[in-house]
């Protein structure tokens, strides 16, 4: 379902979470919605603080529009 997706999708993941295995989250991710844009960053585990910059820059960023 996730494949379906038009709009552009934007992962932030930490590469030290200890509930999700990063490695196999970036391989679903791969397969589920190989346009997003990832973020991996290497310091965070699950919890994800301070990110509000990272998403708003993405959310600004100029697009094509579909037609």
């Amino acid at each position: 379902m996730l494949r379906r997706l038009t709009m552009p999708v934007l992962a932030v993941v930490g590469q030290r979470d200890r509930v999700f295995s990063s490695a196999q989250t970036r391989r679903r991710r791969a397969r589920a919605v190989p346009h997003a844009t990832v973020i991996a960053l290497p310091e965070a585990g699950h919890p994800l603080p301070r990110q509000a910059e990272a998403v708003g820059e993405f959310l600004r960023a100029p697009r094509e529009t579909p037609t």
